[in-house]
């Protein structure tokens, strides 16, 4: 799904201005993060929107069995509006809290029909599968990893770009 989201984000950017300069300005401040990997920001960012999203519906699943709200991810399906499943997790947000992984990123909603179609297939498979029954210390395991770039991101803890560097010495 990287490529078709990652083309959807380059024609809304297209579209619209603040979207370009918002992507624009992200390249600029994390490049140095992405380039080995992607060499273009509609890739880079898309990979970004596409973890986000997994990484909401994976752990609302995790949770589910200690905070019943998260029960409503079951309901998000293939017919639910991209913009009220960001308003589902908002709402979760404001009722058990977690914002780091449950809150939205800036245009999360640009997604193609084709990954929401994926998506809600994977969100259907996570509520037929019942991972919340999984035992804790494989939930635990599971969540570490996930949020382990997030945590990383939020508290500072990646490497200094080399002209940052430079500067500082």
């Amino acid at each position: 799904n990287k490529n078709s989201v990652a083309s959807f984000l380059e024609k809304k950017a297209a579209e619209n201005r603040l979207i370009k300069i918002y992507l624009d300005n992200w390249w600029k401040e994390t490049q140095e993060e992405y380039y080995k990997d992607e060499p273009s920001h509609y890739l880079a960012y898309s990979k970004v929107v596409i973890s986000n999203w997994i990484i909401k519906f994976t752990f609302a699943h995790m949770i589910k069995r200690y905070h019943l709200p998260t029960k409503i991810v079951e309901k998000i399906n293939y017919d639910t509006p991209v913009e009220q499943a960001i308003n589902i997790f908002k709402d979760l947000t404001e009722k058990i809290d977690f914002f780091t992984i449950l809150s939205p990123i800036e245009y999360s909603e640009l997604i193609p029909n084709n990954f929401w179609r994926d998506l809600t297939d994977y969100n259907a498979f996570l509520t037929d599968q019942g991972i919340s029954d999984l035992p804790q210390e494989v939930l635990q395991t599971m969540l570490e990893k996930s949020i382990k770039g997030i945590r990383k991101e939020i508290i500072g803890q990646f490497t200094t770009p080399p002209k940052l560097a430079e500067i500082l010495v």
